[in-house]
């Protein structure tokens, strides 16, 4: 159970964090896009 608790979690944090970087990588694709044009 408890192992099967960390693997959630694993899980969680994994999601997490990619979601975090695709929104920083959105975020500098912006900033990138506006010092072009």
């Amino acid at each position: 159970m408890e192992l099967e608790q960390d693997a959630n979690t694993m899980e969680l944090t994994i999601y997490i964090r990619m979601e975090i970087s695709l929104h920083q990588q959105a975020e500098l694709n912006g900033r990138q896009g506006t010092l072009h044009s």
